[in-house]
């Protein structure tokens, strides 16, 4: 207890307290020397860290020309640039793509290092044009190693599934190519069905007339000319079985169909489209990597370091002038009492 008298309970008053810490100064000095020793210490075992930056832009557009073009064949929506970027800055905060980079080539990079160290190492941020990735480690060359390894495989989950994703709709376009070819030659094998129930029917009726050869009608123009299924029978037994039997016997009615050469035409270049991933890319690299010293609050670690141990100097000065001041107090009391 503090009071402005020292009384016979032991209490010390302020002056008397600075007066004691006064007296003890070497001692507060000697504490905070040590902190400031301690601090210093640290400091010195303390391993340095660089940051790591990998500057990233948006893809120019010959990087994805080939891609592009074979859209734009097929009838596609070409993939824009900033799109496309997006997708891969996208790849780049993706945990399962950092997971899986960690556990193919991260841990060959940096062995024993746990993966949530790892991935807390990273940063991405994305900016109005392009972005940066970067991250803190204390050896900046292997940091710059694994920054760029792990931007190349984000880089390749994202033409992964850009490829993935144009390949499916190339396989809409087959289909609906595919069932377009299909209707036709189905209607066109009616078609020819319904022609030849008709001409049989002629074919009955020129039997029972006794017409085995093509007639001229009126004008001198055959029979056969005319094309007419109403005078079908005019044409003769022997056109008619011909007929007849040359449309059974077809194998194929893609030859009569107008509209199914282009449709072909059109299938064969949608199943012979092949995008290589080593022909574009989703960003390109701005410049070279930066690798920069993170400075240490050297300074503020070796002042709090003095501060805390100037503070521990006065506590042990206090606990000294307590003690001093009990002794004081007994020696009194037991003066008094032989008195």
């Amino acid at each position: 207890m503090l009071n402005m008298n020292k009384g016979l309970d032991g209490d010390l008053d302020v002056l008397e307290l600075v007066k004691g810490m006064c007296e003890r100064w070497l001692l507060i000095l000697a504490c905070a020397l040590g902190g400031v020793l301690v601090a210093a210490i640290m400091v010195m075992r303390m391993e340095p860290k660089y940051e790591v930056k990998l500057s990233i832009d948006f893809p120019a557009r010959g990087d994805l020309a080939q891609l592009n073009v074979a859209r734009k064949e097929a009838g596609l929506e070409p993939f824009s640039n900033v799109a496309v970027f997006k997708d891969f800055v996208a790849d780049l905060r993706s945990e399962s793509v950092r997971q899986t980079f960690f556990e193919e080539r991260a841990d060959k990079e940096a062995p024993g290092l746990p993966y949530a160290e790892f991935s807390a190492t990273f940063s991405v941020v994305e900016e109005a044009r392009g972005g940066y990735l970067s991250m803190t480690a204390t050896d900046g060359r292997q940091a710059g190693v694994l920054l760029e390894r792990f931007a190349k495989a984000a880089a390749e989950k994202t033409k992964h599934d850009l490829l993935e994703h144009h390949a499916e709709e190339i396989a809409e376009r087959v289909g609906s190519v595919e069932k377009k070819i299909a209707v036709l030659r189905e209607t066109a094998r009616r078609m020819r069905d319904d022609h030849i129930v008709r001409l049989n029917e002629s074919l009955g009726i020129a039997r029972i007339l006794g017409i085995d050869k093509p007639l001229l009608i009126a004008g001198g123009i055959s029979a056969n000319a005319t094309g007419a299924d109403e005078v079908a029978y005019l044409r003769g037994v022997k056109a008619l079985e011909a007929e007849v039997k040359a449309l059974q016997l077809r194998a194929s009615d893609d030859a009569y169909i107008k509209e199914l050469r282009p449709l072909e035409q059109s299938l064969s270049g949608y199943r012979e489209q092949k995008v290589e991933s080593a022909v574009f890319r989703p960003y390109r690299q701005n410049g070279a990597i930066e690798v920069h010293p993170k400075g240490v609050a050297k300074r503020l670690i070796l002042l709090v370091g003095g501060v805390l141990g100037a503070a521990v100097g006065v506590l042990v000065a206090l606990f000294a002038m307590l003690l001093r001041n009990d002794l004081s107090i007994r020696k009194h009391r037991a003066s008094s009492e032989i008195g």
